[in-house]
């Protein structure tokens, strides 16, 4: 079953990607510019986030991350595995390997890399991210970097995706109201920047007819 579904996903990562329109299927209704960032995509620091991919109890699986709270942005929120591009990187899906590395402990060596998603800017940290789909044919047993992450979320694709975990908060933030989707997974919920990255995802899956509508 396992290779089957990557032999198809794969088939379907090689057509156009469903883009900024899957995308905004889970875009907050505001997405704010970080202090002192100047809102450019051209002005942004590149960065890789990787879309890992395993077998697990007779389905496919996947991996986030619960990050451990500090001063910033992204403080304490559910993200994918990856970060910041330096200059020893080869390109950004060596990055995101680098960097899932680090944080889960999964050997770059182990994972085929089968395709990228489309680039995405999020303001308020002033990144581009490349998301990246790769696979190991085992289920993997992560080691997590403490000092970065809180707590590993492994998730069944047929429960991230299933309709009834796609929901929408209302949120205030800086006197603004912002109508947020989310993707619940437990008492998680993912939304953001992670959640519009799934979403263009979960479009491809859709696509491929490996997943419901």
């Amino acid at each position: 079953m396992f290779s089957a579904y990557i032999h198809s996903l794969s088939k379907e990562l090689e057509k156009k990607l469903p883009g900024l329109f899957a995308q905004q299927k889970m875009s907050p209704s505001v997405r704010f510019s970080g202090k002192g960032f100047p809102g450019n995509k051209f002005l942004a620091r590149n960065s890789g986030v990787l879309i890992l991919l395993y077998p697990k109890g007779g389905g496919v699986a996947t991996v986030l991350m619960e990050r451990n709270k500090y001063d910033g942005a992204h403080s304490g929120q559910i993200s994918l595995p990856g970060g910041k591009h330096e200059e020893g990187d080869a390109d950004l899906i060596a990055t995101a390997l680098r960097e899932s590395q680090e944080e889960i402990g999964i050997m770059p060596e182990d994972v085929k890399v089968i395709g990228k998603l489309t680039p995405l800017y999020v303001p308020v940290s002033n990144f581009q991210i490349l998301p990246v789909v790769g696979y190991v044919d085992y289920q993997p047993v992560f080691v997590p970097e403490p000092k970065e992450v809180n707590q590993l979320i492994e998730v069944d694709l047929a429960d991230l995706f299933h309709p009834s975990n796609s929901k929408v908060e209302d949120l205030s933030r800086d006197n603004y109201h912002i109508v947020a989707p989310y993707f619940e997974i437990g008492p998680y919920h993912v939304w953001g920047a992670t959640a519009m990255i799934l979403s263009e995802f979960r479009e491809i899956i859709q696509n491929a007819g490996l997943t419901e509508s």
